[in-house]
């Protein structure tokens, strides 16, 4: 009797092992069909995202894709942290960084340039003077032409006058 009920236990156990390996083949095959749905979901994301760059960023391409993974590596993201990148607003970001970047590099020559260039001094322009002053400046032109020929008086009217017109 003994060998009969190990002999039932044997065919017990033997069947929970055929479930097992049918519940482990059933598992591995629904896994494998969700890699291939999340697979294909995060491509349709890729897509949608290289649409959406294509419309934002004129004439976006590889080249440029590649410019911008290279910026971002060389600011420290790991490649798995730029492999994971999916949203394109992230992408737009460092594509600004990137060319904010690139433009510094080109104004620092532009910068030094200026520092070497000789200063343009502002030249001082006359005071205005009021018209009490401008009158003391007649009187004394005036007062200078007492010792003075009859020649040079006239010059010196000549001046006031061509002063008052202009």
């Amino acid at each position: 009797m003994a060998s009969e009920q190990m002999f039932r236990k044997k065919i017990e156990v033997d069947g929970l092992k055929e479930q097992m390996v049918a519940l482990s083949q059933g598992l591995q095959s629904k896994y494998k069909e969700f890699e291939e749905a999340q697979k294909q979901s995060y491509q349709e994301l890729l897509e949608k995202g290289a649409q959406v760059l294509k419309r934002a960023i004129p004439d976006w391409s590889e080249d440029k894709q590649v410019a911008v993974r290279d910026y971002a590596l060389s600011k420290g993201f790991s490649q798995q942290e730029v492999s994971s990148i999916i949203d394109p607003r992230h992408v737009q970001i460092l594509y600004a960084a990137q060319q904010y970047e690139a433009l510094k590099k080109k104004a620092k020559p532009t910068a030094a340039a200026a520092k070497g260039a000789a200063t343009i001094q502002p030249k001082a322009r006359p005071e205005k003077m009021d018209d009490a002053a401008k009158i003391r400046l007649k009187q004394n032109k005036i007062r200078k032409t007492k010792g003075l020929s009859n020649a040079d008086r006239a010059d010196q009217l000549m001046d006031t006058a061509i002063d008052r017109f202009l």
